[in-house]
């Protein structure tokens, strides 16, 4: 049920990134990882650099770009948004984890009249405010962008940039949403519940219409490089994955499809991670 819900209220669509990368950077964004190196022909970074990965302390748990010590806290209004709260630190095997309290919303257990009202959402957070149904909701403040027309409190997704959403409110801007106070990036969840894969050696895994890592891939014995058509110097970055190093355009050889019956494809397109896309 969590895993649901993780994938529903923090995943999003990931389009082009910073600069136009066409690559996908949430995980580097969550991790609150910093770009090195002007942005190349296609918008990249060069590389990232990662501390929860390179200065990595088993001890310790991260999230956001944060370190937590032992029995520290994470602000609930940092988590809430992943339906979960009073999340903390403690110690673990092979690596400190964070635990949490899961919340269910009420309107996952009740019907809804999707046709006469709307739920109302704020910010960040998993569970409707409230609803508004009939004459009200008729009343309320409404939204366009990309032709799309949206009432006050619900949310706006992006065509274009699905790791940014919106708020529907008054006075909402849909050519400044860079900046409108009622528009935030997407943040990724999966420190809060999958650090054995995350430090653990693992690659994102993408699904092409979600922002977020639909899940990470651990390393196998039977996995095998294959270099890329343009062999490129170690000097312009490496990927680590379990035992092997990949160069930038280097990737991974894996039996197609997956045993989900999917094609996978593993590069090394911005180090430090490889990264993988379900097609």
């Amino acid at each position: 049920m969590r895993w649901l819900l993780l994938v529903a209220f923090c995943c999003g669509l990931w389009a082009v990134g910073a600069h136009g990368c066409g690559a996908p950077l949430a995980h580097y964004k969550t991790m609150g990882c910093t770009p090195v190196g002007n942005p190349s022909a296609n918008g990249c970074p060069e590389r990232y650099e990662c501390p929860s990965l390179s200065a990595h302390d088993n001890a310790k748990c991260y999230f956001n770009g944060k370190t937590y010590s032992i029995s520290e806290s994470v602000p609930n209004e940092e988590t809430a948004q992943f339906c979960s709260v009073l999340c903390y630190c403690r110690a673990a095997e092979p690596f400190a984890k964070f635990r949490c309290v899961h919340v269910d919303c009420p309107e996952f257990f009740h019907r809804f009249d999707h046709e006469n009202c709307l739920r109302q959402y704020t910010k960040r957070k998993c569970c409707a405010a409230g609803s508004v149904c009939g004459a009200e909701r008729d009343k309320l403040a409404t939204c366009e962008l990309e032709s799309e027309i949206y009432r006050e409190g619900q949310r706006i997704h992006f065509k274009d940039n699905k790791c940014r959403s919106c708020i529907c409110t008054k006075g909402f801007n849909a050519s400044a949403t860079d900046s409108d106070p009622s528009c935030y990036d997407t943040i990724c969840g999966f420190e809060l519940f999958e650090e054995k894969h995350v430090y653990g050696g693992g690659a994102p895994v993408y699904k092409a219409d979600r922002c977020c890592p639909w899940e990470w891939r651990l390393p196998r014995e039977t996995d095998t490089i294959v270099k890329g058509s343009e062999p490129t110097a170690a000097s312009l970055g490496q990927c680590k994955y379990g035992k092997l190093t990949l160069n930038v355009g280097d990737s991974l050889d894996i039996p197609q499809p997956t045993a989900e019956g999917q094609q996978m494809s593993c590069t090394c397109s911005i180090p430090p991670l490889v990264h993988c896309v379900l097609k």
